[in-house]
């Protein structure tokens, strides 16, 4: 787990995230928000399901990323 102060800026805050942003289900104890490492969006396991370098992030190996994120060129 990542603690608050060490998360990067442009992830959105837990607390303002209450659903998936791709899928819209509710965030409950068990389904537990993942953050995309390229966009910073709250998604649930099965919308971040892949991973990948996010360069442009200062991600040099691969971190999870949104099933949105993974197809778009630009993160390289």
């Amino acid at each position: 787990m990542i603690k608050d102060s060490a998360r990067p800026e442009y992830w959105i805050p837990d607390h303002l995230i209450k659903e998936c942003h791709q899928c819209q289900a509710e965030f409950t104890p068990k389904l537990t928000i993942h953050h995309c490492r390229a966009c910073g969006n709250g998604v649930c396991a099965t919308c971040s399901t892949h991973s990948r370098q996010v360069p442009s992030k200062g991600w040099d190996r691969d971190v999870r990323v949104c099933d949105a994120c993974y197809g778009k060129e630009g993160l390289l």
